[in-house]
């Protein structure tokens, strides 16, 4: 399985003392890049194959800790060659795996996924584990020093305590959320930040994807919900009038939702000279918000910062090959600066 060949990036100085929380999937995923998408009964061969940790949750505490940010992960995994892959992936990568749950009898969580050549597209077949981390497993101490929770949307039961305990705390809540899944209208209302595909807001409002982004806001207290659209880029809808205005690229509009004043942010790909892989494109994404939001950047920066990422991400193989570390990152994308 691929590692990381430099270690574990240092913390950023600023942010030593910032923790971020995740709990979810932790997986194996096994990649094969061939140069079409095969037609049913097809027998082809794949151009190149390699086996990686993936899992949405590991894939996002792995981008924020290559930015220089404590992270650690609360998942569980079967006592098997996979499980003690996916452990000393992240620990390579500096991701802390004491609070993840290794029981004998289960099979870690892994992912066939067909990167297409001809489309850039992936396909993701997953086989999950038997068992998921329960309630009653999750632990109000896993809170201790945290400054951020984030949660994949799995293991929903266990999410929803952890994010209740999060909210009597005052710790924020980043929720990924990209399809329904059981007990999933109890978890969204506990998110202070919702990071969704444009998929998923269609589900609430057929309209469109900014009208299901309303009726998300509608659903609890959180501040934004930010729907990431592939290769269109992303878009955020945000509680409050905030004119941004740092960003040229980045547009805004006003409007009402249920009488309260909101803002939609739209902010465009950036363009790479090549898309390899977006295998956890969405992923990074969320790893850029969730260091935007420690720093307490406003929207714009944030939205351009994450878009940053996820550009680099899909220029490597697999999930985590492509995440840049904070060393990495141009100085006028770190400070801000518009170029």
């Amino acid at each position: 399985m691929q590692t990381s060949a430099r270690g574990a990036a240092a913390l950023q100085p600023h942010l030593v003392g910032k923790r971020v929380l995740g709990l979810g999937v932790a997986a194996v995923d096994f990649i094969a890049t061939v140069d079409h998408f095969p037609q049913p009964d097809d027998k082809i061969r794949s151009t190149s194959f390699s086996m990686q940790g993936g899992g949405n949750c590991a894939n996002t505490l792995t981008c924020v800790r290559r930015l220089g940010v404590e992270a650690i992960l609360a998942t569980k995994l079967g006592k098997d060659a996979n499980g003690n892959s996916i452990i000393s992936e992240l620990n390579d990568d500096g991701v802390s795996t004491s609070l993840c749950i290794c029981k004998e009898g289960l099979d870690s969580p892994f992912t066939y996924i067909i990167v297409d050549d001809a489309t850039h597209t992936r396909t993701c077949i997953h086989t999950p584990i038997q068992e998921e981390l329960l309630e009653e497993e999750v632990a109000a101490e896993w809170l201790d020093g945290v400054s951020l929770l984030h949660l994949d949307s799995r293991n929903t039961r266990a999410s929803i305590k952890l994010a209740k305990l999060a909210r009597e705390r005052s710790i924020p809540v980043v929720l990924d959320a990209e399809k329904d899944r059981p007990y999933m209208r109890e978890l969204l209302p506990l998110a202070d930040v919702i990071v969704t595909n444009s998929k998923y807001p269609l589900v609430f409002d057929s309209a469109g994807f900014v009208q299901g982004m309303q009726a998300l806001l509608q659903l609890g207290s959180a501040k934004m919900i930010i729907s990431t659209q592939g290769d269109r880029g992303c878009t955020a809808l945000v509680r409050g009038e905030d004119g941004g205005g740092a960003y040229e690229k980045i547009t805004t509009e006003h409007m009402l939702v249920s009488g309260e004043p909101c803002t939609v942010y739209t902010c465009p790909a950036l363009r790479v000279e090549e898309v390899v892989d977006t295998t956890g494109a969405g992923d990074s994404f969320i790893g850029g918000v969730i260091y935007g939001v420690l720093n307490d950047w406003k929207i714009d920066r944030i939205l351009m910062f994450a878009s940053y990422v996820a550009s680099r991400k899909i220029q490597g193989r697999g999930a985590r090959e492509g995440i840049p570390r904070w060393e990495d990152i141009p100085e006028a994308v770190k400070s801000g600066i518009q170029e």
